[in-house]
């Protein structure tokens, strides 16, 4: 019994050192993976190539880029500098973060900056909801100094002034073709900056539209301390980089000082080096300019402008179209319309130097309500004064605030209407008119220098049928008072001439006195009608009255008819000579006195 009890016994021993040793192994391995966990860094700060980069990405050292391409030609490049980690299966965050952007055709070099952003494999954007920069016409400044060797040389050198933008809530989506967000913009071009809701950037075709609520402050660079910036504000802009154009939608306010625009829409070129040349504003244009006298206003459909880049000097205005503007100058209410309108302009300050009206031409002054007149001269004071012209140039006084003289292109005609209604219009003609205005920009003279002529039409109560009274010369010169704007006197000037029905008088010259309402004819002087001739040293008319004075060696013929003859007999003429003969053309009085 002894045998067998010792075989059971060594067997159980055996089971129970097997148990011991697969235990302390166990607990061995236990020990050695404990330890190992301990000493390891945990599983998610290990660095691992991403999968979920787009296949051309590389990593070099702790970076990565990878760039995107159309038909061979890279469009942009996206660098992630220190990190990359995974965020989940098709997402991967990258951490300061810089994009160079090239363009279609590689000619370009702007820069999109953040300090992290997220990539999606699946659908191919990237997005940013930190702050994000943006920087067109970038310069080697503008990117990473410590990351000099990752910057693709720059294929040709940026011109112009960079424009710099800040945001936040990018997203660059289209396979990196638009880069978009809803959130607020700041953007700055030198010295001009801006603010806006909303920004898509077309890094491939080169375009950026700021979305909402524009607002800009032109400024050049190098102004001095008392420029005024040009403030704009607008509902969208679109500005286009290979162009150098902006496109603003409306509506569209400009305010410079004490001027101020409106328009439905706008256009805004920029140089190669991105300061303004050129602008247009479209639909509905009006404008206004305060003044000392009340403010200037214009209306066109079209307005455009040339600047003088950088300095932002404007040199041109002109408005297309139709043109409407209306200001105020001695009292009167002054009115142009013309079918296109430019003004000329130069200096720092952009006082316009001269201008020019074209296409049926009307200006017209009109007494305010207000305004005074000289019971003295109440016949004579022009209520309305109408110039028509096809074109009318303007030159302004050095001080470019008042106008020192306006000219018709060509032949002109001024339509003056007195005050007193019982008085007939006065038309003036010449080829061409030319305005004087004094140094307080008020109307002073009227000449023409060739073909002169002057209507002077009926009275209100002459009997009808009258006929205007009409005198014509080589040239007149008129003066006006400048208080009211009446008409002083008028000077005509070579081969007169006055018809009024059968009466006519014939000078070298003539002057008008409008007070008086009389003609004083000089140089051979001669008047007559059906029935007489008389010469003198001068004849001096009477335009409202009819009377008519001859002083000095008068010499007349009387041609009257005896009733009593039959057709065909002779007239026995009267000759009369004098010293002064006066003749009254209602009475048909003729008086001779004066050695006889």
């Amino acid at each position: 019994m002894a045998a067998p009890e010792f075989g059971l016994g060594t067997e159980r021993r055996r089971k129970r050192i097997v148990r011991l040793i697969v235990a302390g192994f166990a607990v061995s391995v236990v020990a050695i993976i404990a330890a190992y966990r301990w000493k390891s860094p945990p599983a998610e700060e290990h660095h691992v190539n991403p999968k979920t980069l787009p296949v051309n990405a590389n990593q070099r050292l702790s970076d990565y880029s990878f760039t995107r391409s159309d038909s061979g030609q890279q469009v942009f490049t996206v660098h992630a500098a220190r990190t990359m980690a995974f965020k989940n299966g098709d997402e991967t965050v990258l951490n300061d973060v810089w994009v160079e952007v090239f363009g279609h055709s590689g000619l370009r070099h702007d820069l999109i900056k953040t300090s992290q952003c997220t990539y999606n494999r699946t659908s191919g954007k990237l997005y940013s909801k930190e702050p994000v920069q943006i920087v067109i016409n970038a310069t080697e400044k503008d990117f990473p100094s410590h990351e000099a060797d990752s910057v693709t040389p720059f294929a040709s050198a940026n011109s112009g002034a960079p424009i710099r933008i800040e945001t936040s809530h990018v997203f660059l989506v289209q396979n990196g073709a638009v880069a978009q967000t809803n959130s607020p913009v700041k953007f700055t071009i030198g010295p001009t900056s801006g603010t806006a809701l909303g920004l898509t950037y077309a890094t491939r075709a080169g375009w950026m539209e700021l979305k909402k609520d524009v607002v800009i402050n032109f400024v050049p660079e190098n102004h001095s301390e008392d420029f005024v910036p040009y403030h704009i504000e607008c509902s969208r802009l679109r500005y286009d980089k290979d162009t150098g154009r902006m496109a603003l939608a409306g509506p569209v306010n400009i305010t410079k000082g004490g001027s101020h625009a409106t328009s439905s829409a706008g256009l805004v070129y920029l140089d190669p080096q991105n300061h303004v040349k050129e602008a247009e504003l479209t639909g509905h244009v009006k404008g206004s300019i305060e003044s000392r006298q009340g403010p200037l206003t214009v209306e066109s459909p079209r307005v455009r402008a040339k600047f003088a880049p950088p300095a932002l000097e404007l040199r041109t205005l002109k408005a297309e179209g139709s043109f409407l503007g209306q200001w105020m100058s001695a009292g009167k209410r002054m009115r142009l319309t013309s079918k296109d309108f430019l003004v000329k302009l130069a200096g720092p300050k952009s006082l316009p130097t001269g201008g020019v009206a074209t296409g049926n031409v009307r200006l017209t002054a009109t007494p305010a309500k207000n305004a005074s007149s000289n019971p003295a001269q109440a016949g004579l004071s022009a209520t309305a004064q109408d110039l028509y012209a096809s074109a009318i140039t303007f030159a302004f006084a050095s001080g470019g605030r008042l106008l020192k003289s306006a000219t018709t292109v060509g032949g002109g005609k001024l339509i003056l209407t007195p005050q007193d209604a019982k008085v007939g219009q006065r038309v003036i003609t010449a080829e061409p008119l030319v305005m004087g205005f004094d140094a307080m920009g008020r109307f002073a003279s009227l000449r023409g220098p060739s073909q002169a002529k002057i209507v002077f039409m009926p009275d209100r109560d002459a009997p009808k049928g009258t006929p205007p009274a009409v005198s014509t010369s080589n040239s007149f010169d008129a003066k006006f008072e400048p208080k009211d704007q009446s008409l002083k006197g008028v000077d005509q000037v070579g081969n007169y001439h006055y018809q009024e029905a059968d009466r006519q008088a014939f000078a070298d010259r003539s002057h008008y006195d409008a007070v008086s309402e009389v003609v004083k004819l000089i140089g051979s002087p001669r008047v007559q009608d059906d029935e007489s001739q008389t010469r003198a040293d001068s004849v001096i008319m009477n335009t409202r009255t009819g009377r008519a004075e001859g002083v000095g060696h008068v010499r007349s013929t009387h041609l009257a008819k005896d009733p009593q003859a039959k057709p065909g007999d002779p007239v026995e003429p009267t000759n009369v000579v004098a010293d002064r003969m006066v003749a009254q053309r209602d009475s048909q009085f003729v008086h001779y006195e004066g050695n006889v």
